[in-house]
């Protein structure tokens, strides 16, 4: 029975509820469940959320002062 709750409970949020914001939803329909005990119901029926992750560009500061290059104004490359 909470499993096909919980079923209709994913479907409701186009698969995009976890096990967490399912056991809110029960809770709100009086319906007592463990955490654990409703992840293992949702595994055992195959019904996993769909999660993505947002993409942020890696950003670096720098935060003294630049050095030039010595390297590229040596005029012979054996560094010498």
């Amino acid at each position: 029975m909470i499993q096909e709750m919980a079923k209709e409970i994913r479907l409701f949020s186009d698969r995009v509820y976890g096990y967490k914001q399912i056991k809110i939803a029960l809770h709100r329909q009086e319906i007592n469940i463990g955490v654990r005990r409703l992840w293992r119901l949702l595994k055992e029926a195959n019904c996993q959320s769909v999660t993505t992750k947002k993409y942020r560009k890696p950003v670096t500061e720098v935060l003294y002062a630049q050095r030039s290059n010595l390297i590229k104004q040596l005029d012979d490359q054996s560094g010498v």
